[in-house]
């Protein structure tokens, strides 16, 4: 939920067309703080349902068939996802001392009262086009999450390479060349996935729409699968896991023979002092937020600048000089994030 330079902030977004296109965004449905649920609430966003765009998406017949895919439908049923519900590592974590502080920290508590972030969102035009987003991991070049003002829509998506990277995708404001989510031209399919190495990098994906290279999400020549999870030790050490984000050698979501679990993970430190993390502002080297090496804690985060501004971060995948989500010192707001990279920091 990785370089958001030119940021400017989540209100502005004039030319937003809707934020209703973006159901299938995971990272913000698990984002419940005051700031994000009051945005229902702007008329901006609340006029965002009645747009023609994304009314009319639930018809596309490429969306609408995805439902009836054996391999989509049978997910549900893969042994593998079906007990993680049961992992100690994942249900632990709402128990986590450094998470749930969070909610606590009074620049955070703060932040729903101010009026600056439900704005416009002036320049987004709609999650459809998103011309030439290549993908939504590193996105060293967004611009903001705020204005969007090239960002076309999530639907055609044509040189859309991968949502790990994003190398150059400018920013979830501006996202001027990204297409859309809906031609996506040169995908290969959600079958073989044949270049598809990680759900982060996908670094040949191009869009969720005309896919006319897109093979599918049965064969996945070179994903193993999520069934045999051959190297996978466990979800719970992860040791040479490096991220979630890129997954370089994540073959597939069955056997991901280098994935070795999600609890270990060798080189994070912990969520509490993050030594290294410089702040959610900068967080020039980021690496993911599965391997994090060098993340110590969530909790100090020294010279963490702000929510807002987030100037030098690259994203929230490596965090490599992240501190910690506890002491916020330099936090200044959630507003500008003028110079944010990427959100995979």
């Amino acid at each position: 939920m990785d370089s958001l330079r030119h940021l400017y902030c989540m209100d502005s977004l004039r030319h937003l067309y809707c934020l209703d296109s973006l159901k299938h965004l995971f990272y913000l449905n698990s984002l419940k703080t005051p700031v994000l649920s009051g945005l229902s609430k702007t008329p901006v966003l609340s006029r965002l349902s009645k747009t023609p765009v994304l009314t009319g998406l639930s018809e596309t017949p490429v969306l609408s068939g995805l439902s009836k895919t054996p391999i989509l439908s049978g997910l549900s049923k893969t042994p593998v996802l079906s007990g993680l519900s049961k992992t100690p590592v994942l249900s632990e974590l709402s128990k986590t001392p450094v998470l749930s502080r969070l909610s606590k920290i009074p620049v955070l508590s703060g932040l729903s009262k101010k009026p600056v972030l439900s704005n416009s969102l002036s320049h987004l035009y709609c999650l459809a086009s998103l011309r030439h987003m290549h993908c939504l991991d590193s996105m060293r070049h967004l611009c903001c999450l705020d204005s969007l003002r090239h960002l076309y829509c999530l639907d055609s998506l044509r040189h859309l390479y991968c949502l790990d990277s994003l190398r150059h995708m400018y920013c979830l404001d501006s996202l001027s060349h990204m297409h859309c989510m809906e031609s996506m031209r040169h995908l290969c399919c959600l079958d073989s996935l044949r270049h598809l190495y990680c759900l982060d990098s996908l670094r040949h994906l191009y869009c969720l729409d005309s896919l006319r290279h897109l093979y599918c999400l049965d064969s996945l020549r070179h994903m193993y699968c999520l069934d045999s999870l051959s190297h996978m030790h466990c979800l719970e050490s992860m040791r040479h896991l490096c991220c979630l984000d890129s997954l370089r050698h994540l073959y597939c979501l069955d056997s991901l023979r280098h994935l070795y679990c999600l609890d270990s993970l060798r080189h994070l430190y912990c969520l509490d002092s993050l030594r290294h993390m410089h702040c959610l502002d900068s967080l020039r080297h980021l690496y993911c937020l599965n391997s994090l090496r060098h993340l110590y804690c969530l909790d100090s985060l020294r010279h963490l600048y702000c929510l807002d501004s987030l100037r030098h971060m690259y994203c929230l995948d490596s965090l490599r000089h992240l501190y910690c989500l506890d002491s916020i010192r330099h936090l200044y707001c959630l507003d500008s994030l003028r110079h944010l990279y990427c959100l995979t920091l």
